[in-house]
């Protein structure tokens, strides 16, 4: 008997300590919850608390703020309240996947307002779970991006980067801090609690134990299945959470059955409600030291840190996201209001007390921006949300809040806000008239150009109807810009004249495109007036000067026709004499020879002469004639190719003289090949000719560039000639040599002009005299 009442009195020890820790346990679940309650009330996005079936649980201020409602208008209502319509159908698949995985993340809808307005929020949720892991309800956080939506994609990228941050806000509900450690997990117990039922049978030998519990298996070594056997349920949370058994391996004596049946049913119930009790013990730590993690999590991840004042000690207690927030090293800060204080930028210091005394004095809500200032002197900004806990009394004894580093987010406004200027800036300066009209006709904004071009004040315009400020508009008509648009038109361009505020008129070309705004809905139109006043005039005068080309090309294409049949004359009327003359001065050569003196035979000698270089120049009169008038084809050509034909034909020519040809290859270009080898033959032509009196001649050809362009170039080191007098060059008939050193009638440069100017190109020369001289040329494709 003494031995039982110590077994009693250990088993009701061990008894009052589990319900005291679970006192203990449920002590800090409140305290929790509490802490949950007030960053749920009190967070600055939109939350709400929905059950499985779509129920809305619970909802923050901030949801009800926004939205317009008082709480008892939402609390039992379907979540598809305040959902607009042409988000109910995305919210249904949402919903329903967040049923199956348990969570969702940044899912764009749309939220309707009590009074119908619209707003665009990024959508998060995550699941309660039991400890079977079956969903309760979910935490569902919205955070408002529909002011970020019409600031732009900057903006908007970084409150979605901030919106990932807190995707696990969730977490929070599950908070609790650990108040019991242990090295033993649930398993362990389970296991040892099996493990100990042989013994405390009445026949261990024959005894064997087992417990089943979320879904696993603890048994002891011997365990089998037998007829003989003994169960009860393991309850825990109100619900039977598992089983635990016990068998006979054989039956016992019949003799012992009596006294000892009720004795283990006893301590099989014992077990079981002790192993329940354990249960709920060891998941609630669980619950609470995860819960601690994943809000630990989510305040790391999101930027956000909590504090905890003690009002009454002042003692100010940070959680270890906030150190770093305020550029301290971990353990660095001095944990009082006056150390948070300290840290606050001066200029903002008035404005924060004076919010914490409103708080705390007066229940005013507590939810501000300011500015830090770190122990390096790095400005930082922080919004902080906070609330206060009062006593009995109403005195105000602890605050509670939420700090969150928001400086990329002050910059990116400061950034969007410096690109408003710019745009308004670029919308002002636009070389082109603008204005936007609403889809109801008001005038929304001018540009200076349109004000400057129609002469109006714009600032008396901006929220008229626009038939107001124009009087005469084609509003209310199919011919309406605005109607068309409305009526689906993508895009409309027309010419229009212009009546400006003075009566004068102006031609503009009008470009109207559709007015959209974020979510793509139709809001008005975009005009672009294109001042073409003095391009109309151009175009009168350029109709005018095209009348005069043409009459010109008439008068030229008759001038041409005579040039044609005079060119004709010379080369058949003037022959003709030009033969007789020659003929007859050779037959009084050769039949009347022994009856001239020399000087008569000299004068004969120069008729003849002067007849034959008069019958040249017709000759290549004729050339450049045609040169003129030929029709070009154009293709690929080889320089290099034709100029070493040119160099062999010269060659053949004066077997006797030794000229050094230096052709470079790929000398490629496209162009008449007919006409560039004409070209080149006179070139070499003039190259071989002013280069007789040289022993070593030589003549080169090559590419080179020159004024950015590529240029081909024929050198020669023949006698040269004085720059002074290079721009006869080129024009036929000109020669800067005597005849009766270098014979030739002067045209033959005029022809490679002619050629070189059809093909686009230019051609120069550059020289010495008695040294050399260099011809370039260009071609245009």
């Amino acid at each position: 008997m003494t031995n039982k009442k110590k077994l009693d009195s250990s088993k009701n020890l061990n008894e009052t300590r589990s319900y005291v820790n679970l006192e203990k346990i449920t002590k800090e679940r409140k305290i929790a919850d509490k802490i949950f309650k007030q960053f749920f009330d009190n967070g600055p996005e939109y939350s709400y608390i929905v059950s499985t079936e779509g129920l809305i649980i619970d909802v923050n201020r901030a949801a009800l703020k926004a939205l317009g409602y008082r709480k008892a208008e939402l609390i039992g209502k379907p979540l598809k309240t305040i959902y607009a319509p042409e988000s109910l159908s995305k919210m249904q698949q949402i919903f329903e996947k967040w049923k199956k995985i348990g969570h969702i993340r940044n899912k764009e809808i749309v939220i309707m307002t009590k009074k119908g307005g619209r707003r665009t929020v990024l959508l998060s949720a995550g699941a309660v779970r039991d400890s079977n892991g079956k969903i309760q309800y979910s935490v569902s956080i919205q955070r408002d991006i529909t002011e970020r939506k019409k600031i732009g994609r900057e903006k908007e990228k970084l409150l979605h980067d901030l919106g990932e941050r807190v995707k696990e806000l969730n977490y929070l509900y599950g908070l609790s801090k650990l108040v019991e450690r242990s090295n033993i997990t649930l398993e362990e117990i389970y296991q040892g609690a099996v493990d100990l039922i042989p013994p405390s049978w009445q026949y261990p030998d024959i005894t064997c134990a087992r417990i089943i519990i979320d879904n696993k298996e603890f048994k002891t070594l011997n365990c089998m299945e037998s007829k003989f056997k003994q169960f009860a349920d393991i309850r825990a949370y109100g619900k039977i959470v598992g089983v635990i058994e016990v068998y006979y391996l054989e039956k016992r004596p019949i003799i012992d059955e009596g006294p000892f049946l009720k004795e283990e049913r006893k301590l099989l119930d014992a077990i079981a409600e002790r192993l329940g009790r354990i249960t709920e013990r060891k998941k609630a730590e669980i619950r609470l030291r995860e819960s601690e993690q994943r809000y630990s999590l989510a305040q790391r991840a999101a930027n956000i840190g909590s504090w905890d004042w003690d009002i009454l000690t002042d003692d100010l207690i940070w959680s270890e996201q906030i150190e770093p927030l305020f550029g301290f090293s971990k353990g660095k800060f001095g944990g009082t209001y006056r150390a948070f204080l300290d840290c606050v930028h001066p200029e903002d210091l008035q404005f924060v007390i004076d919010s914490i005394n409103a708080c705390v004095k007066h229940g005013k809500d507590y939810a501000i921006e300011h500015r830090i200032v770190w122990p390096d002197g790095t400005v930082r900004w922080v919004s902080e949300t906070g609330d206060v806990i009062r006593d009995d009394k109403g005195m105000a004894i602890r605050m509670l809040g939420v700090v969150h580093d928001i400086t990329k987010r002050k910059k990116a406004e400061d950034a969007v806000k410096v690109a408003y200027t710019e745009l308004d800036q670029i919308f002002n300066t636009a070389a082109d008239g603008m204005r936007v009209i609403d889809k109801n006709f008001n005038i929304l904004r001018i540009n200076d150009t349109f004000a400057k071009l129609v002469g109006i004040d714009k600032d008396k315009a901006v929220g008229k109807k626009c038939y107001d400020v124009f009087p005469g508009s084609q509003c209310h008509t199919p011919r309406c810009p605005l109607t068309q648009i409305l009526n689906g038109k993508e895009y409309l361009e027309y010419e229009v004249k212009k009546e400006r505020s003075d009566g004068t008129k102006i031609d503009c070309i009008v470009s109207i495109t559709p007015f959209l705004g974020h979510d793509g809905e139709l809001l008005g139109i975009v005009e672009d007036f294109k001042d073409i006043t003095d391009r109309k005039k151009s175009e009168v005068k350029i109709k005018k000067l095209n009348e005069d080309l043409t009459r010109q090309t008439v008068e030229l294409t008759a001038i041409n026709k005579e040039l044609e049949a005079f060119s004709y004359s010379v080369s058949h009327d003037l022959r003709a004499p030009l033969r007789s003359i020659d003929g007859f001065s050779q037959a009084l050569l050769e039949d009347y020879e022994d009856k001239l003196d020399e000087q008569g035979k000299d004068y004969l000698r120069r008729v003849r002469k002067s007849t034959q270089r008069m019958g040249q120049l017709i000759d290549d009169m004729l050339k450049l004639s045609r040169l003129t008038r030929s029709e070009m084809h154009y293709e690929e050509v080889d320089l290099s190719k034709l100029a070493r034909s040119v160099s062999e034909q010269l060659q053949k020519t004066e077997p006797s003289r030794n000229v050094n040809f230096i052709i470079n290859d790929g000398l490629t270009t496209k162009g008449d090949n007919h006409l560039l080898q004409i070209a080149l033959e006179n070139l070499f032509g003039n190259a071989w000719k002013f280069t007789k009196r040289q022993s070593n001649a030589k003549i080169e050809m090559g590419k080179t560039i020159e004024k950015g362009k590529q240029a081909f170039f024929i050198r020669d080191n023949g006698v040269g000639f004085n720059m002074k007098y290079a721009d006869k060059l080129f024009v036929p008939f000109q020669r800067l040599h005597p005849s009766d050193e270098f014979p030739g009638t002067g045209i033959g440069l005029g022809i490679v002009s002619r050629i070189i100017h059809k093909h686009g190109g230019y051609i120069w020369a550059e020289a010495e005299v008695g040294k050399h001289a260099t011809f370039y040329f260009t071609l245009e494709s």
